[in-house]
């Protein structure tokens, strides 16, 4: 699995490493492996993940409403959360 530091998914996503870390603390990012010196490894499908909560801020989803629309969408057994069904009404208003 290819995995990418820090630096390198802060740069692909269009963000700084400050807003990776962030989103890793409001838990909209799974905690990453780390090297034996202690570096974050990420997944390489982290940098979709970021580049779909931008394209969902601007379109006006809060950040809880990001973490739980990504929540709903790593448990799709657990039914629609309330994000998911106020989506229609979020994006509405962006129009």
């Amino acid at each position: 699995m290819n995995r990418m530091r820090s630096g390198q998914v802060a740069h692909a996503a269009g963000l700084n490493r400050q807003a990776l870390r962030y989103y890793e603390r409001r838990g909209l990012l799974a905690e990453p492996d780390r090297t034996p010196g202690g570096h974050r490894l990420y997944p390489a499908q982290t940098v979709t993940i970021l580049r779909v909560i931008k394209a969902a801020q601007r379109l006006g989803f809060s950040l809880e409403e990001v973490a739980d629309l990504l929540e709903t969408d790593r448990h799709p057994h657990r039914g629609q959360s309330g994000a998911a069904a106020a989506a229609p009404a979020t994006l509405a208003r962006s129009k």
